[in-house]
């Protein structure tokens, strides 16, 4: 099997072709491949970054909401308990009002 390959001359537009020589007619035509289209980069980190802050910041003003309601004066149970009448102890043992 011969073929003739020129490299280096012209720069044409297309796939170039290149035929076997002497082996028949049913030998199959090569074409050189076409450029493949190249993957897209991706995000960029800064993106992420910003994802990540936004996520943090989320998180600190849910913590800080509970922090504020947890120690409102209002909030305290012991001291509610104790102005009802009654110890925390006393309330537990009563059990759960849904049971009968």
């Amino acid at each position: 099997m011969k073929g003739v390959i020129t490299v280096g001359s012209g720069g044409g537009s297309g796939p170039t072709t290149i035929a076997a020589s002497g082996a028949g007619s049913n030998v199959a035509l090569v074409t050189t491949p076409k450029a493949a289209v190249p993957w897209s980069a991706g995000k960029p980190a800064i993106y992420w970054a910003g994802w990540g802050l936004f996520a943090v910041g989320a998180l600190l003003a849910l913590m800080l909401i509970a922090l504020y309601v947890h120690f409102t004066p209002g909030f305290n149970r012991q001291k509610r308990l104790e102005e009802e009448g009654g110890s925390p102890a006393s309330h537990c043992q009563q059990g759960s009002p849904l049971r009968a």
